[in-house]
């Protein structure tokens, strides 16, 4: 993903490259290649979803011994000077959650923090398509200082404009946005003079900065 910030003495644009990973592997390659960020996800294939927490033990007799931390502390420690932003997603399909699931990316966020997280990347739909505003004003809250990119839930929303008005208000930093040349909304803001004078109106405000996806090789 590529990113474009108004800087305030300049009002320059600033390029930021964040690239979405799934492997230490494809961690490595992203670094190497010059990414200022990565967004940090399990299942690529399935869109992405929330990367490991987890430590893994070997028992002896009555001991346990750790043999390997979890993905997103290991990208820690092995990158410390690059932001990690993690992926809230529990499962692959729609964006309509459970309060029990809900329940788990609030939880999810405090153990991602103790990680090494530096943001996350989370997006929440109503089934009418709307934002659920109950859902991300949660993450938001739970989330403090962390900054919180409402991700592509948004390519699927009833109204594209509306729901990005909406994650600004809950208190949303950032915003994904298609790949040029491949539309998703209902407006197709990338073809659309509509959607392509809203989207620059609220990124050029400062209101939101605006990422175009780039997952790693």
């Amino acid at each position: 993903m590529t990113e474009t910030t108004m800087t305030e003495t300049a009002k320059k644009p600033t390029i930021n490259l964040e690239i979405c990973i799934d492997n230490m592997e494809s961690a490595d390659n992203a670094v190497a290649g010059g990414a200022d960020r990565l967004e940090v996800c399990s299942a690529l294939a399935l869109g992405g979803l929330t990367p490991s927490v987890g430590k893994f033990f070997q028992k002896t007799g009555t001991m346990l011994k750790e043999i390997a931390p979890g993905f997103v502390a290991t990208l820690h420690c092995k990158y410390p000077h690059v932001p990690l932003y993690c992926m809230l997603r529990q499962r692959a399909g729609n964006f309509v959650y459970t309060h029990d699931e809900m329940d788990s990316h609030i939880e999810e966020i405090e153990w991602l923090k103790k990680a090494g997280a530096s943001g996350f990347v989370f997006g929440a739909l109503t089934e009418t398509g709307t934002l659920d505003r109950y859902a991300c004003e949660a993450i938001v809250e739970t989330a403090g200082s962390l900054p919180v990119t409402f991700h592509r839930a948004i390519d699927v929303a009833y109204d594209w404009k509306s729901t990005l008005e909406d994650a600004i208000d809950v208190g949303f930093k950032r915003w994904e946005k298609p790949p040029i040349g491949e539309p998703r909304y209902s407006e197709k803001p990338n073809t659309s003079g509509t959607g392509k004078a809203q989207i620059s109106k609220i990124t050029n405000a400062g209101r939101v900065q605006s990422k175009d996806p780039k997952p790693a090789d």
